[in-house]
C-alpha cells in the first residue's frame, strides 16, 4: 500500500512513484537522448568529411599523375624528334 508524501507518517513503498524523481529520470533520459543522438550526429559528419577529404586527396593525386606522365611523354617525343630529325639532317 501507498501512502503519499503529504502525510506525516509516509513510507516509501515499491509500489510509490514518486513523481519529482520521475520526472528527473525522464528528463536525465531525454537529456542523454539528445547527447548521444548529437554524438551519433557528430561522428556521422567527421566521418563523411574524411570521406570526402580521402577522396578529393585521392583525385588531386590522380590529376597529378596524369599531369605528370603526360609532360614525360611529351618531352620524350619532342627529345625523340628531334634527335631523329637531327640524325636525317646528318645523314
Amino acid at each position: 500500500m501507498c501512502i503519499e508524501k503529504n502525510f506525516p507518517n509516509y513510507q516509501t513503498d515499491s509500489s510509490c512513484i514518486n513523481t519529482k524523481n520521475f520526472s528527473y529520470s525522464r528528463n536525465s533520459s531525454l537529456v542523454v537522448f539528445l547527447l548521444t543522438l548529437v554524438l551519433v550526429v557528430v561522428v556521422v559528419v567527421v566521418v563523411v568529411a574524411l570521406v570526402v577529404a580521402a577522396a578529393v586527396i585521392a583525385v588531386v593525386v590522380v590529376v597529378v599523375v596524369v599531369v605528370v606522365v603526360v609532360v614525360v611523354v611529351v618531352v620524350v617525343v619532342v627529345v625523340v624528334g628531334t634527335r631523329i630529325s637531327f640524325l636525317m639532317l646528318i645523314l
